[in-house]
């Protein structure tokens, strides 16, 4: 909560007794029940506009943001079928996992047109 406050994020949370904790920073408490109108909420809330350039650019577990690295340089740490089939990656400065276009994209972008949330 401490590292949020320094740097001027603000936390999300469905935990009901955060807003009577000594919190001097930003603090949103999201009412929906399910992953779906939680997403939808907070983009209504803060008017978030989610492109789809920058969706997916990343590092899910840094948070840091993905570059792009050469196909040679990632055959040995994606599976043959991925290497055989995909043409980019991405990699995390920070933590070196690479990212390439798959099912995880698909289906990401399938479950927020299912929400009627389109990406410009």
């Amino acid at each position: 909560m401490r590292l949020a406050d320094a740097e001027k994020r603000i936390i999300l949370t469905r935990r009901q007794d955060m807003p009577a904790r000594q919190f001097a920073g930003k603090l949103y408490l999201v009412t929906g029940k399910d992953a779906g109108s939680q997403i939808k909420e907070v983009i209504t809330k803060f008017s978030l506009k989610i492109e789809k350039q920058r969706l997916f650019s990343i590092c899910l577990r840094c948070n840091e943001r993905l570059l792009p690295v050469a196909k040679e340089g990632v055959k040995n740490f994606v599976p043959p079928y991925v290497f055989a089939n995909c043409g980019e990656y991405n990699q995390c400065p920070c933590c070196r996992k690479i990212y390439w276009q798959g099912t995880h994209e698909r289906n990401s972008l399938q479950f927020l047109e299912r929400l009627s949330i389109t990406p410009s």
